[in-house]
């Protein structure tokens, strides 16, 4: 279920703004909805943005920016690991 639904988020969709129209993922035009719907003050909308917010962590003082991607294959045969 969570692979479909990521591809179903991943879709481009066709979304208006002001006059012009541009192609966005699914999950960016929810998120898009999500904050407008917030600020024109509807409570419901504004309270799932905040947790939304808090839950990616960007309300962590300290948060640290990832420069670092670590690659580690991992042997299936033995459990043996090879970073990249």
């Amino acid at each position: 279920m969570g692979e479909l639904l990521d591809a179903v988020l991943a879709e481009q969709i066709t979304i208006r703004e002001g006059d012009r129209f541009r192609k966005v993922s699914r999950a960016e035009a929810a998120v898009r909805a999500l904050i407008q719907k917030a600020m024109r003050g509807d409570a419901k909308s504004c309270s799932m943005l905040l947790k939304l917010t808090q839950q990616s962590g960007e309300f962590e003082k300290n948060r640290l920016p990832y420069n670092l991607i670590r690659r580690i294959i991992v042997n299936p045969k033995d459990g043996s690991e090879v970073e990249y």
